[in-house]
């Protein structure tokens, strides 16, 4: 298995498990190449989910073209499988106080 982290990002989640970390960012084409290459499955499940930014193009940039990016690596990798998670921020809070799905 194998994660794709930021180069500034806290690696607490990922240490102590088996995989193999690439550093590198869903913006740069070369780090998600090397992310995906030789691997079955791919499982996205980075957002930028805040509800506002001084320039709303950042947050476009920051989900749209880095999912394009990641996406498109693993069209050129072969990729068989993708399991796409989108953020919190879809989950409408239930009226009844109950949980969401």
């Amino acid at each position: 298995m194998r994660v794709l982290i930021r180069p500034h990002s806290p690696k607490d989640n990922v240490a102590g498990l088996d995989v193999e970390t690439i550093v590198g960012d869903l913006m740069d084409r070369d780090a998600t190449s090397r992310a995906v290459i030789g691997t079955g499955a791919l499982f996205h499940v980075a957002a930028d989910y805040r509800l506002w930014v001084p320039d709303p193009q950042e947050i476009l940039r920051n989900n749209l073209t880095a999912t394009r990016n990641i996406m498109e690596a693993a069209l050129q990798a072969r990729v068989a499988r993708i399991v796409y998670t989108s953020s919190v921020a879809t989950l409408a809070p239930p009226t009844d106080g109950g949980l969401s799905d």
